[in-house]
């Protein structure tokens, strides 16, 4: 990156990404590619840059130095000294470019203490849906991912090697993210499960999200075709069975053609040999609830352990209010 090139990253980064991924960019063109062509002095490159990113001033801008600053009323610098691999930015405009997701995250987990709410953004980058906070929908659904989880694990490894601020916590929070959500809801689900007991979690990660699993015999016949995909799957040995939870939204379960195919897919997939479990957005909201079928799960899991102490319980209920009323929230998620 040159002297005279803005490098934005951080909440600017956030919000040029959620639109381009709607917008259809692919994952594959970030590194290189130029969007249109300009070449302006600073104040005009802040607004090209604001245009791009569809987001309000100031806009976020990466510097290695305080020295390197600009004087811009458009242009909130962040000094950050973390590196930029190859392919590390995406030229929008000549002079201007955006930092990419895995960077873009650990920029904003140097800013935040809130690791849940890098997780959430790590799960949307790396699911099938996007936020739109401008739009009334609130967020779109069916597009590519932008990263995996595995690539964003490879650079905050990479960073914490450097000392690169923000890097740490980065790591902690994608330790945790599973390739594949295709909704906020199933996010919030993937969180709380994902997340150990001492961290107020309930202990119950290593789940596939929109894993597609093979049919045969009564479970092919009843559904007619020979996979399906469910929402979370703990894989075990054959004979055991999968474990299986169904995230049923208000949106797509509440019809009656649509409850009828729901209990045609729980049916399959029982006679198949698995342990199924559902659970509806309003009993996601339910915490008591939402304990006694998480407790059920680790029970098909074989999953042995004691009663959560006090001190587990207060954080098993702030996380959830965090999660599914995001009381607390620290980032903009």
């Amino acid at each position: 990156m040159s002297g005279d090139t803005l490098l934005v990253g951080f909440g600017s980064a956030l919000n040029f990404w959620r639109r381009a991924r709607v917008a259809g960019l692919a994952a594959g063109d970030a590194g290189g590619r130029v969007l249109g062509g300009w070449r302006f002095e600073t104040g005009d490159l802040a607004a090209a840059g604001l245009l791009a990113c569809g987001c309000d001033p100031p806009l976020d801008v990466v510097v290695p130095s305080a020295s390197m600053r600009h004087n811009c009323d458009l242009i909130r610098d962040h000094v950050w000294r973390g590196s930029v691999p190859p392919g590390g930015t995406y030229a929008v405009g000549d002079g201007i470019e955006v930092c990419s997701i895995p960077l873009a995250l650990v920029q904003l987990a140097a800013e935040t203490q809130d690791v849940v709410g890098v997780m959430m953004l790590a799960y949307e980058m790396t699911g099938t849906y996007g936020l739109t906070p401008w739009r009334d929908s609130g967020f779109e659904e069916r597009i590519a991912p932008l990263t995996s989880a595995a690539a964003l694990m490879d650079y905050a490894r990479s960073a914490m090697a450097l000392g690169i601020r923000g890097a740490k916590r980065a790591h902690e929070a994608f330790s945790y993210v599973t390739d594949g959500s295709a909704s906020p809801r199933e996010t919030d689900l993937a969180i709380l499960m994902a997340l150990p007991r001492r961290k107020g979690g309930f202990g119950l990660d290593g789940f596939l999200l929109n894993d597609r699993v093979g049919l045969s015999g009564m479970a092919r016949e009843l559904l007619g075709r020979p996979t399906i995909k469910t929402d979370f799957r703990w894989k075990r040995e054959k004979r055991a069975g999968d474990v299986m939870l169904e995230y049923e939204s208000d949106e797509r379960h509440l019809a009656p053609q649509d409850l009828a195919r729901d209990t045609r897919r729980r049916e399959a997939l029982m006679k198949a040999g698995h342990h199924v479990h559902c659970i509806t957005n309003e009993q996601l909201k339910d915490y008591d609830h939402l304990c006694k079928l998480m407790d059920s799960i680790a029970l098909d899991l074989r999953i042995r352990r004691g009663k959560p102490s006090p001190a587990m319980e207060v954080q098993r209920r702030e996380l959830f209010e965090r999660v599914v009323y995001g009381i607390g929230a620290d980032i903009d998620a």
